[in-house]
């Protein structure tokens, strides 16, 4: 079995979150609805990178390292997540960032990392993955020249701890699930790098449960989130069985993307406002694109009328305030 209780980690977050039935909102859509409240995780506004740090970093290379260092782009929440874990614990922590450095003030993640001390370096808008490791290397290096030792933590976590780590999340949901008496039929949740979607799906195939889990790309293509999925859950699952049964559980849905990453699309703004009025606050580069991939889910049939679907809210709201209002304000625009 992959969910293992006794893993070393760190006590990070405030676990478990709650799990609400979200009645009005699930009768607007047809649908039974469940909402995984990731944002309550804890740790400085909560995410769903909690749990994976909680293992990731009490494992080696990060156990031992002196500075800790993360990527991510100019508003990332994995990167809030993990300079507040490093501010915790009494860590260095770089963050290189895939933007620019602000021309306005800092504001929403960007006023965090200021806050937690985490000393910033900006790769470029221009700067792709090769470019971003590069920027890890040079910092790594020079960390080492202090005679210091960094451990570089990967995008989103996307690890096989952090897999595992989300194994543990969804058995923990399925728990609250039994307690309420509701037999989940589909999980819908954001995608960055497919890793937690892949936890929750490894967490389904090692119980044997036929439940499709959605992942809601926000910038990688289906194929990219695919591959990633695809190497990462044999590390972290009991057997090549259970790992190739979750990656059969899995469906990328890309098409929610819109103009590209972190951009505002008039469905993301609307789902943004129905889940506000439900009392959710999202985001509109992750939750709010998942949730409207929810609603053409449901408009298209994939997900049928009367269903019970788990949405796993995995935080990030954040970065909503680092937006403009005509960002996000719905302005009526169509799906």
């Amino acid at each position: 079995m992959t969910v293992a209780l006794d893993r070393p980690r760190l006590a990070l977050g405030s676990f478990p979150t709650p799990l609400e039935r979200a009645e009005r909102l699930g009768r607007d859509l047809g649908i039974r609805l469940a909402v995984k409240r990731e944002d309550l995780s804890g740790l400085l506004l909560g995410g769903n990178k909690v749990r994976k740090l909680e293992l990731l970093l009490a494992s080696e290379p990060y156990a031992g390292a002196d500075v800790w260092i993360t990527v991510g782009g100019v508003q990332s929440n994995h990167a809030r997540e993990t300079a507040a874990a490093a501010a915790r614990q009494g860590r260095r922590c770089v963050l290189v960032l895939a933007g620019d450095p602000p021309a306005q003030p800092a504001n929403g993640n960007l006023l965090l990392f200021e806050l937690l001390g985490a000393e910033l370096r900006f790769a470029g808008a221009d700067a792709d993955d090769a470019a971003v490791a590069r920027a890890v290397e040079q910092v790594t290096g020079e960390l080492a020249r202090d005679g210091l030792t960094a451990a570089a933590i990967p995008v989103g976590a996307a690890h096989p701890l952090g897999v595992v780590a989300w194994a543990e999340g969804m058995t923990e949901a399925l728990g609250q699930l039994d307690a309420l008496g509701e037999r989940v039929e589909h999980v819908v949740l954001s995608a960055g790098t497919g890793s937690t979607a892949a936890g929750c799906a490894l967490a389904l195939a090692e119980r044997r449960l036929d439940v499709p889990v959605w992942g809601v790309s926000a910038n990688w293509d289906a194929a990219r989130l695919a591959a990633a999925a695809s190497e990462l859950l044999p590390a972290a699952a009991s057997d090549d069985d259970v790992a190739a049964r979750a990656e059969g559980l899995l469906r990328w849905d890309e098409r929610q993307i819109g103009p590209g990453y972190t951009v505002a699309t008039p469905a993301a703004r609307s789902a943004l406002r129905r889940l506000a009025g439900a009392g959710l606050l999202g985001d509109l580069t992750y939750t709010a694109k998942a949730f409207a991939g929810l609603e053409l889910l449901i408009e298209e049939g994939s997900i049928a009328a009367g269903a019970s679907v788990l949405f796993l809210h995995t935080g990030a709201s954040p970065e909503t305030f680092a937006r403009p209002r005509a960002d996000v304000i719905d302005q009526g625009g169509a799906r």
